[in-house]
């Protein structure tokens, strides 16, 4: 969560301060890529027994060979916030469970076509 916060911050000082349009899309992309790799991390931590660098390569892969459930997490989480936007007496009910079943689903649903994937391969 740090290094997230931490992206943004640069983000903000790259388009007021610095303006260089190159270094901003190189930060721009690096945050992206933050964020996407931490939909995968818990689901990955809760799956496998790993060292802790191996974590962040096995969220790595799963966001680069299951895009259709990376961009379904997204929209998940879209229509979520949506919901929430017009509904906001669902923030005291169920905020938490709202946003990570989108999450746990689709990111379950990667593993288990990466593990196939690795079975088929053997």
């Amino acid at each position: 969560m740090g290094l997230l916060l931490f992206l943004w911050l640069e983000l903000r000082i790259s388009s007021t301060f610095i303006q260089n349009s190159l270094l901003h899309f190189f930060l721009l992309l690096l945050f992206i890529s933050a964020l996407l790799i931490s939909l995968y991390l818990l689901p990955v931590y809760l799956r496998y027994d790993l060292p802790l660098l191996h974590y962040f390569k096995q969220a790595v892969i799963l966001m680069v060979i299951s895009v259709p459930q990376t961009i379904a997490m997204i929209l998940g989480i879209l229509v979520t916030t949506i919901i929430l936007t017009f509904l906001p007496i669902l923030l005291v009910i169920g905020f938490v469970p709202f946003f990570l079943f989108p999450n746990s689903w689709f990111s379950f649903q990667a593993i288990q076509r990466s593990e196939s994937l690795l079975i088929k391969e053997t």
